[in-house]
């Protein structure tokens, strides 16, 4: 009896890490590459003031989930949308990207395995907006579109379209 309480309980806390990531829709591209945005997770960061809105092809794996808690990165092709937030907290709800937030796009791997590009539009190239509380357990919903030339080489393109919806998560290191 207690391997199947174990194996039920596992089963339940997997259930309960894929349950976070967020219905997500739209595509980001890299030089003409394009990655479809079927999934997103939504990570906030009190002490850095950043919440990160993870763009994925699809639901991620709970291994990948808790890495993503933990304030890293998810590994393989995605894209992440990176808002510094500190002080749409005390804003409340509804925050225009690019107007009173500063963001920054990062794109891997969606190119090839190699690949990495970083945004940080202006508010001519950037159209969007952040609803909700910004607040873990909070839900917001990202709209964003926009293009912009990659830190790194400026000949890499990036451009994004995206709408995500998606209950925000604590970093616990």
């Amino acid at each position: 009896m207690p391997r199947v309480l174990t194996m039920l309980s596992l089963s339940l806390t997997l259930i309960a890490l894929r349950a976070d990531a967020a219905d997500a829709s739209g595509k980001v591209t890299h030089n003409g590459a394009e990655m479809k945005v079927a999934a997103a997770v939504a990570v906030f960061d009190a002490s850095s003031g950043f919440l990160e809105v993870h763009l994925l092809e699809q639901p991620p794996p709970a291994e990948e989930m808790a890495r993503m808690r933990k304030g890293r990165t998810p590994a393989g092709r995605s894209a992440t949308v990176r808002l510094y937030v500190r002080n749409a907290e005390e804003h409340g709800w509804v925050v225009p990207p690019g107007d009173d937030v500063p963001m920054q796009i990062d794109a891997a791997e969606i190119i090839d395995r190699y690949s990495a590009a970083s945004v940080i539009p202006t508010p001519a190239t950037l159209k969007g907006t952040l609803v909700g509380r910004i607040q873990p357990g909070e839900v917001v919903t990202l709209t964003a579109k926009g293009e912009g030339s990659s830190m790194f080489k400026k000949t890499d393109q990036v451009t994004w379209d995206v709408v995500v919806k998606a209950k925000i998560l604590e970093v616990k290191p």
